[in-house]
């Protein structure tokens, strides 16, 4: 399923690599009978994401999107307000916040590519709360401080929004050195728990925002 889910989400950009791409997981699709092993499918898709950004003249930025809340169950259990059941609203806030930055800079299309990361078992203490890292291109020059001042704006507001509840938000935001690109994809694809597995699994296709 999540290989299906995968291709809705990536679009041509009128890049060979995006083509790859594409043609590359519907060849999974097509050939599920031990086409290549999990491990080779998560390493090949790593190396078409980091050349996407690498080849890029633009400049990129990697963000990471945390919204934390707490509630009591009726069994007296304490739980964190984003969870499994409602990971829908936290890809509309992403989206809207996106959505944010295609007005303010009149651009049709950004180059979007989040992954969740945490594990929505939570209530342990080595495990991490539900967030979302991704890579952003900074559709224009010069406008790359801009494009941070309207994110650090428009996530809060609009995740609140999305949940409806007065959540605890932060929006971290760092310039990409292309030199540890492989590795920090690595990082955003590694395994936290059983929630989002690892790899590609991770992409959080649910944004309609997701593009390269």
């Amino acid at each position: 399923m999540a290989q299906t889910r995968n291709i809705t989400f990536l679009r041509k950009s009128g890049k060979d690599v995006s083509v790859v791409i594409q043609s590359y997981i519907y060849i999974l699709m097509m050939n599920t009978n031990n086409f290549v092993s999990n491990e080779c499918h998560n390493s090949v898709f790593r190396e078409l994401i980091s050349n996407q950004i690498l080849t890029s003249h633009k400049e990129w930025l990697l963000l990471t999107f945390k919204a934390t809340g707490v509630f009591v169950d009726p069994n007296g259990v304490y739980r964190q307000v984003v969870n499994m059941n409602n990971l829908s609203r936290y890809a509309k806030g992403i989206d809207w916040t996106i959505d944010s930055l295609k007005r303010r800079f009149h651009v049709n299309d950004i180059k979007f590519i989040p992954f969740l990361g945490g594990d929505a078992d939570n209530i342990k203490k080595d495990r991490t709360n539900i967030h979302v890292h991704a890579y952003l291109e900074v559709p224009k020059d010069g406008i790359k401080q801009k494009v941070k001042d309207v994110l650090i704006k428009s996530w809060p507001r609009f995740i609140k929004r999305s949940y409806r509840l007065d959540l605890n938000t932060e929006c971290w935001i760092d310039d990409v050195c292309k030199d540890l690109v492989k590795t920090n994809i690595w990082y955003n694809q590694r395994y936290e728990g059983e929630s989002f597995q690892y790899g590609t699994e991770k992409l959080f296709t649910s944004c309609s925002s997701c593009s390269l």
